[in-house]
């Protein structure tokens, strides 16, 4: 994968100052380098993964205004929008729909830029686009298919059978398409996504004013959301 300029600060096992000259060499063993290269190395993962879904989100059309990001804990980290703000209107437009599934799969298609495969850190983003996309079917969002409520219907009828198989067969052709676009719109701005997940990846959270001067340095427009 694509390593981002960044130096380790290690905790040294041995350090030695050579009185001849001006220099300080830090000694750590093998273990311990191959540990922290590991960890270096999901962290910067995890920061293309959220600077994907960063920039996404200043690309679709309608955009959507970014609030936070962040690398949480070992193996996370977390994108928030203004979609996240319990204070912003629950009703959604249909290209809204569509702008958010594509942020949600932004981190997938990053992993698969720079990885070739992904990782189980897209589990939560799949299976949040996955509701958008029956979401998406339950709203009447598809002038060419017909649906009812799902979980409406079942209540009083059960699902039949052929209901349940077209339900399923556009949820999955939205998610193929959705994949397709937003694939593109990664591979075409991969260097400017990495510049921003250097920077993540430094700052470890981001937020307001500094998140969003972060994306214009990446050279994003984002949506301002204050």
């Amino acid at each position: 994968m694509d390593t981002l300029a960044l130096t380790p600060i290690l905790e040294p096992e041995e350090l030695r100052i050579d009185e001849q000259r001006p220099r300080v060499t830090v000694s750590v063993s093998r273990a311990t380098a191959a540990h922290l290269e590991g960890w270096l190395t999901e962290k910067r993962l995890i920061a293309a993964h959220e600077a994907a879904h960063c920039a996404v989100a200043c690309l679709v059309e309608p955009k959507l205004g970014v609030t936070a990001v962040s690398i949480t804990g070992q193996h996370s980290g977390w994108t928030e929008t203004d979609e996240d703000d319990d204070r912003k209107p629950a009703m959604r437009s249909e290209r809204q729909m569509w702008s958010s599934m594509l942020v949600t799969l932004a981190g997938w298609a990053m992993e698969h830029a720079l990885l070739g495969q992904v990782t189980t850190g897209s589990e939560r983003d799949l299976k949040r686009a996955t509701e958008i996309a029956m979401l998406r079917c339950e709203a009447g969002m598809l002038p060419d298919e017909v649906f009812v409520s799902m979980e409406a219907f079942g209540y009083r009828f059960g699902k039949p059978a052929y209901m349940v198989e077209q339900f399923g067969r556009s949820v999955q052709r939205q998610l193929k398409e959705a994949r397709a676009e937003v694939t593109e719109l990664v591979t075409a701005n991969r260097e400017a996504i990495l510049r921003l997940a250097e920077t993540i990846f430094t700052a470890r959270r981001l937020s307001d004013a500094a998140l969003q001067d972060a994306l214009v340095e990446a050279g994003f427009e984002p949506l301002r959301t204050e």
